[in-house]
Parts: structure tokens; C-alpha cells; sequence
């Protein structure tokens, strides 16, 4: 489980809930539940433009891969 690569506390529930947040707020996006388009767009200065669902799909997966391979390190 999640607990197996070393993900405790807060982790434990914010990961999950970015990554799945993430899912079902691109699902409703592309669905179009509300105006058939994506509106929830933030600038990040010159950057890049995301929305907020990507955003926390990628903060969330990003996170349990560095906490999975810092786990293999470890062990290895």
C-alpha cells in the first residue's frame, strides 16, 4: 500500500486526494458538466497555463514517484 513506500502523515491523505481530485476534475472538464469547456485556467507568470485539476495530478503523482524511488533506494 501507499504506507509501503514510506508515505505517512499528511501524505497519506493528500496524496490520494491530489491525484484522484485531479482525475475526476479532468473527467468533469472534458465531460463539459457545468459550461463544455475548461475554465478553471491559472497563469503561472511566463511559465506555464494549467488548470487546476492538472495541476494537482501532477503535484500528487510527482510526489509518490520521488517518495517510491527514494523508497527502491533505500532498500537497494
Amino acid at each position: 500500500g501507499i504506507r509501503d513506500i514510506g508515505v505517512t502523515g499528511v501524505q497519506t491523505c493528500a496524496l490520494p486526494i491530489f491525484i484522484v481530485g485531479g482525475a475526476v476534475g479532468n473527467i468533469a472538464d472534458r465531460i463539459g458538466l457545468h459550461t463544455h469547456h475548461v475554465v478553471d485556467f491559472i497563469g503561472y507568470g511566463n511559465f506555464f497555463v494549467g488548470n487546476v485539476a492538472d495541476v494537482a495530478l501532477g503535484v500528487g503523482v510527482s510526489v509518490l514517484g520521488v517518495r517510491t524511488l527514494r523508497r527502491q533506494a533505500i532498500f537497494r
